[in-house]
C-alpha cells in the first residue's frame, strides 16, 4: 500500500471516529442541534 492510499484510509478513519463522537455526544444531551451540541460541549 502507498504513502497516499495510507493517508487516504487515516483520514477516513478519523472522520468515523469523529462522526461516532459528535453522534455519541449529540445522544447524551438530548439529540441537540449542532450549535446546541457546540454550546453544551465547548462552554459546559
Amino acid at each position: 500500500m502507498d504513502k497516499a492510499r495510507r493517508g487516504e484510509l487515516r483520514a477516513q478513519l478519523i472522520d468515523a471516529l469523529e462522526k461516532k463522537w459528535i453522534d455519541n455526544s449529540r445522544e447524551k444531551v438530548g439529540n441537540a442541534s449542532d450549535s446546541e451540541l457546540l454550546q453544551k460541549t465547548l462552554i459546559g
